[in-house]
């Protein structure tokens, strides 16, 4: 378990890392652009990490896990929301 754990942060971490630093190369100049890269990898990379979490054994999204609705709901209302904080201009003002 702690295994996992490690290396599921290790995993999120090299991803979000490595989109700060593709955000960089690609806004040069321009760091807000490459914290949104990061700020956009890190809350998918959670998102769907908490799928991976329902069991010790699968670390991939079989059918099963769509049978949690609560679940689906949930990653998708916080995607919508990542969108909206990010692409609508009063909440940028805020965050």
């Amino acid at each position: 378990m702690i295994y996992s754990i490690v290396s599921q942060s290790i995993a999120i971490t090299v991803a979000t890392l490595g989109a700060y630093f593709y955000g960089m190369h690609h806004y040069p100049n321009h760091i807000e652009g490459a914290r949104t890269v990061a700020f956009f990898t890190l809350i998918t990379a959670e998102l769907l990490r908490s799928y991976s979490v329902r069991s010790s054994r699968f670390t991939f999204i079989p059918y099963w896990c769509f049978q949690t609705k609560t679940l689906v709901y949930g990653t998708a209302l916080s995607f919508v929301m990542m969108l909206i904080v990010v692409y609508v201009p009063f909440p940028t003002t805020i965050f």
